[in-house]
């Protein structure tokens, strides 16, 4: 039988060990690198059917109802509205819009509130109407029977997450 040295001993565990241990750590190394980029989506509010009730006659009183809805995918708080603005297409030719006037201040009721969910619940839109909002004057031009004036809503919103 043969006899190991010490020496023999030494130099085959340290080959042993190189083998093993490189091929260890060769199969350990990696590496890889990746970007990715994402944008914000804009948010907004729809405001439909604008609508006055009774129609303008001299001396009326009028409501304003309109719906507002939320299409962003997160629940938004109404926190402003600025209107109505009246305008007329016969400005200058007989029917001016000084001949509806807006009574200022007030708060709208809402059917479902000024907090909307996100799009597609059931509380993304709420209806609001200004009672008493709009008036047309005592004595109108002539030229306003059966004309259609232009009135515009501005509803401001925030994140209400």
């Amino acid at each position: 039988m043969r006899k190991f040295t010490k020496r023999s001993t030494a130099l085959v565990t340290a080959g042993v060990v190189a083998a093993t241990g490189g091929a260890a750590y060769a199969a350990w190394l990696f590496s890889g690198t990746g970007t990715a980029q994402a944008s914000a989506g804009s948010a907004t509010l729809t405001v439909s059917d604008v609508t006055v009730s009774p129609a303008f006659g001299p001396g009326s009183t009028n409501n304003l109802t309109f719906t507002v809805t939320n299409p962003n995918a997160f629940p938004v708080l109404i926190t402003g509205i600025t209107g109505p603005t009246v305008t007329s297409s016969l400005e200058g030719d007989g029917c001016n819009a000084s001949n509806v006037t807006v009574t200022p201040g007030g708060q709208p009721t809402a059917t479902n509130g000024l907090a909307l969910g996100a799009a597609g619940s059931q509380t993304a839109s709420s209806t609001l109407t200004y009672t008493g909002k709009l008036s047309m004057v005592a004595d109108p031009e002539d030229d306003c029977q059966g004309h259609a004036f232009n009135i515009s809503v501005l509803v401001n919103g925030q994140s209400n997450a």
